[in-house]
C-alpha cells in the first residue's frame, strides 16, 4: 500500500540520511494519496494527504497531517486523528500553506450534500491547531490552491468551469471569474509581498496557458 514518508534537507544533508529509511508519516495500513507539503522560514513544515479512516481500507477518506516543529514530527496517532472528523462524509484533495512565522492553513473539500470547502488553521503563537472552519458550499472536489504570507491568505477553487478566489482580508468571501471557459482548473498560484496573486490556467477557447490576477483579468502567456 502507498505510504507517506518525509525526508528533510538542512545544512547540506538529508535527515534521515539517504542510507536509512525515510520517516513514515501516516498511521495504519491504508493507501495514501495526494500528499502536499509547505515549509516555513522558521524550519517547521506541514505535510497533508488523504487516506481511508479505518484499518484494511475501510472507512471514508479523511485528511491527515504531519507537522514538523521543534526538530521532530508530530504525526497522526490513530485513524481518528484526522483534520476533519465527520463520521460519514468524504474528505478529499487537501492542500496546505505556511507563512514565515510558522502559521499554517490546511484547505480541503468535504463531500457532504453541498460539497463544502473547509479549512483548519495552526497558530504558531498559540502552538495549537484550531477546529474545522467552513468557507463555502457547492465547490468542486478538485484540489484547491492556497498561498499565504503574514498579511494575507488566498484560496482558489475550480467549480463549474470557473475559478473562485477567497481572501482572508475580505473574510473569505467569494470573488468569481466572469467567464466560464476554464478547462484546466488551475496549474499553480503565487503571491508577492504586495499581496498580488497570479494563477495559471488553461483557457477553453484558445487551449492556451493563461494567467489571471485579482480581479481575475486574463492574459494569454503561451
Amino acid at each position: 500500500n502507498n505510504r507517506v514518508y518525509g525526508r528533510m534537507w538542512s545544512g547540506g544533508n538529508w535527515s534521515p540520511g539517504l542510507g536509512s529509511a525515510a520517516e513514515l508519516l501516516n498511521y495504519g495500513d491504508n493507501n495514501c494519496g495526494a500528499p502536499r507539503v509547505a515549509i516555513s522560514n522558521d524550519g517547521s513544515a506541514v505535510v497533508v494527504w488523504r487516506q481511508k479512516s479505518g484499518a484494511s481500507e475501510t472507512g471514508n477518506y479523511k485528511v491527515y497531517k504531519a507537522h514538523y516543529r521543534s526538530g521532530a514530527w508530530v504525526k497522526p496517532s490513530s485513524y481518528a486523528d484526522a483534520v476533519g472528523t465527520h463520521p460519514t462524509y468524504e474528505y478529499l484533495e487537501p492542500n496546505v500553506a505556511m507563512d514565515n512565522d510558522g502559521n499554517a492553513i490546511i484547505v480541503y473539500a468535504m463531500q457532504d450534500l453541498f460539497n463544502d470547502l473547509n479549512r483548519a488553521e495552526y497558530s504558531a503563537s498559540l502552538g495549537s491547531w484550531g477546529t474545522e472552519i467552513f468557507i463555502q458550499a457547492y465547490v468542486s472536489p478538485y484540489r484547491p490552491l492556497i498561498i499565504m504570507n503574514s498579511n494575507e491568505v488566498i484560496i482558489a477553487t475550480y467549480t463549474n468551469d470557473h475559478i473562485d478566489l477567497y481572501r482572508k482580508s475580505t473574510g473569505y468571501t467569494e470573488q468569481k471569474r466572469s467567464s466560464n471557459e476554464v478547462i484546466e482548473p488551475h496549474i499553480d498560484m503565487v503571491m508577492n509581498n504586495s499581496n498580488t496573486a497570479y494563477i495559471a490556467f488553461v483557457h477553453d477557447s484558445s487551449n492556451k496557458l493563461h494567467r489571471a490576477d485579482p480581479p481575475l483579468t486574463s492574459e494569454m502567456i503561451s
